[in-house]
């Protein structure tokens, strides 16, 4: 454990054993010599451990919300690396922001190996796909399912001006225009399970 703590690229801390073996699984399905790291506890040991390749750290959000230093000492030792919180029972949106990103038992799991792979893409992947930000990635994959902007909104707590704000601008980003187009871009990038795609209920162009 000592040596691959020091050579990890990524450590899993969730109590949950299979969660975690999951989480794992994922990462190695586009990285299969990636060292990862799973632990049930958040200990001093691991948290401070010397590993020049680490890029990624899920962490429990139960862990994160009993002992909120945690994530504030990563910060502080680890400041390039990404904390992804996992999130096993519903928690307060100000208490997300701490992290990089979310996931969540809720997500399929392209949603979930996407935003984790995202941390290990090269800066030459990263420039030449559009950079969209975590919540436009979540407008997307709500419009491709067929959401209303209405519907969005009451998901991701935010207004449908919000929403309709989002859209142009992923549709600037892209350069698309049509939602049937978005959903064959997120299939692609897989950001959504093609099977979850739905014919949009509103105008399907801007």
């Amino acid at each position: 454990m000592e040596q691959l703590t020091r050579n990890a690229e990524a450590v899993i801390f969730t109590p949950h054993t299979f969660v975690s073996h999951f989480l794992s699984f994922l990462l190695h399905t586009d990285y299969p010599e990636m060292i990862v790291v799973e632990h049930a506890f958040w200990e001093r040991n691991l948290i401070d451990m010397e590993s020049k390749a680490l890029k990624l750290i899920v962490i429990d959000t139960a862990q994160a919300y009993f002992t909120p230093q945690v994530v504030a000492n990563m910060r502080k030792t680890k400041p390039n690396v990404a904390i992804v919180g996992l999130e096993m029972q519903p928690m307060r949106k100000q208490l997300q922001v701490q992290f990089d990103a979310m996931v969540n038992t809720f997500m399929t799991h392209n949603e979930v190996r996407t935003t984790l792979v995202s941390f290990f893409q090269t800066q030459t992947q990263r420039a030449t796909q559009p950079v969209l930000s975590r919540r436009e990635i979540e407008v997307l994959q709500l419009l491709v399912k067929g959401k209303t902007a209405k519907e969005i909104g009451e998901e991701l707590f935010i207004s449908v001006h919000t929403v309709t704000s989002h859209r142009k601008n992923i549709s600037a980003k892209l350069g698309i225009r049509s939602i049937s187009a978005m959903g064959i871009y997120a299939s692609e990038m897989k950001l959504i399970d093609p099977a979850e795609i739905r014919e949009s209920p509103v105008q399907d162009d801007l």
